[in-house]
């Protein structure tokens, strides 16, 4: 009784959340509402099913990757990444060559779902897209991407190219790394980090990142009393 609520205007917002709070069992009645003509409606109903995450509900989402509305394309493909099927990646990586305008947040979808083939395509793209000098908010994309992964070979790949790059990218690729460090285990030596980039990252908005960073602080501070 709620579904029909989805195109009604002034209760869309209200019939969404109810949805969601009734859990996956929703996802069949709402998918229908993916073909409907009105665009906002096909929004609202691509978001819903990415807030309930039933990878059943991938299949039918998919398609509104090449909706002719911007909008419901990136919710689509916002949906699929919370819901973390790796069944969409390969379809994820075409709209990312195809419509530019996606490339950040199909980039941080990949990073939600991780899997092989998800890695090696943020990898490569990460390592053109620095190349490129593409646009900043790809790359960002890219790198969070590559952090929620946090993986080694993700490490190493941001690692070895943090001599090269300088301003807003290089702080973000350093926070990717401590935390990539931290969730991975693995050394917090971080090649390429110089203390002033280290203590601007103090200022980080993530916890977890400003408390790797103090450890990597005290490392440094301690190797110079050793002196």
């Amino acid at each position: 009784a709620v579904v029909p609520y989805l195109k009604d205007t002034a209760v869309r917002n209200l019939a969404a959340e109810l949805l969601y709070r009734l859990g996956g069992d929703a996802a069949g009645a709402v998918e229908p509402y993916l073909r409907d003509d009105d665009q906002d409606v096909r929004k609202m109903a691509v978001d819903t099913l990415g807030l309930l995450r039933h990878k059943d509900a991938t299949a039918a989402i998919v398609p509104l990757l090449h909706d002719p509305d911007p909008n419901v394309v990136t919710s689509a493909v916002e949906a699929l990444g919370n819901i973390g099927s790796e069944a969409a990646v390969p379809r994820l990586i075409q709209v990312y060559e195809q419509e530019e305008y996606t490339r950040a947040v199909v980039a941080e979808a990949l990073g939600k779902i991780k899997g092989e083939q998800a890695t090696e395509f943020l990898s490569k793209s990460f390592e053109r897209a620095i190349e490129d000098n593409a646009d900043p908010l790809t790359l960002f994309g890219i790198i969070e991407a590559l952090g929620a992964i946090g993986d080694e070979k993700a490490f190493s790949l941001l690692v070895g190219h943090l001599p090269n790059v300088k301003g807003k990218l290089r702080r973000m690729m350093l926070a990717a790394i401590v935390w990539i460090a931290d969730k991975a285990h693995l050394s917090l030596d971080i090649p390429g980090a110089e203390t002033e980039d280290l203590i601007d990252l103090l200022e980080d908005s993530d916890l977890r990142v400003r408390l790797n960073v103090v450890k990597v602080l005290l490392g440094i501070w301690g190797a110079w009393k050793t002196e």
